[in-house]
């Protein structure tokens, strides 16, 4: 009897604004959330996985270090995400696919297990050209990285996709999708 394909989707914490995309692959195919941090900024949300349906939610093992950016009194709250357990997480679930939010480590691992298994990768990618501009260089870096690794990436609409191009990441790689066509974007996924 064959298995329901399923797909992971990597993250630190769940976004209440994502849900409904999730309960739609989920509709599609098992979904696990792997969720890996925390984030004292996002207080609100905590709770917000455990009522989710359509998905499952698990945590995988992971530090979040806080570090500020700023000076004096005025900073931004930023977190490094190090989820040290997601390798092994992913092969004992052993996804058809993989969907990681971000351009950090936590994609980085998702690359490296997706090109040791051949599992194809997604990189869902929100950032622009204006809030990527004072990245330091090792996020640069990681970027650089992550940009000619990854083969497959969504980017939330023409803004993000400028970036990736910026970045070197072909066209032909990027599928663009907006709020009012994610429900045919997904029919893609």
């Amino acid at each position: 009897m064959p298995t329901e394909p399923t797909v992971a989707i990597l993250v630190n914490i769940v976004a209440p604004y994502r849900i409904p995309v999730y309960r739609r692959i989920g509709g599609r195919f098992r979904t696990v959330v792997f969720v890996s941090g925390t984030e004292r900024n996002r207080a609100s949300w905590a709770g917000v996985a455990e009522r989710a349906a359509g998905f499952e939610v698990r945590r995988t093992a992971g530090v979040s270090i806080p570090y500020r950016v700023g000076r004096g009194s005025v900073y931004d709250e930023k977190f490094l995400q190090l989820p040290l357990g997601q390798i092994l997480d992913l092969a004992r679930l052993r996804p058809a696919a993989i969907l990681s939010t971000e351009m950090g480590m936590r994609t980085l691992a998702a690359l490296l297990y997706g090109t040791l298994t051949r599992t194809p990768v997604w990189v869902w990618w929100g950032g622009t050209l204006h809030t990527e501009r004072n990245i330091g260089r090792l996020r640069r870096l990681v970027r650089a990285v992550v940009s000619r690794w990854a083969k497959r990436w969504i980017s939330y609409g023409a803004t993000s996709t400028e970036y990736l191009e910026s970045i070197g990441v072909p066209r032909d790689r990027i599928l663009q999708i907006q709020k009012h066509r994610i429900h045919a974007a997904l029919s893609r996924f």
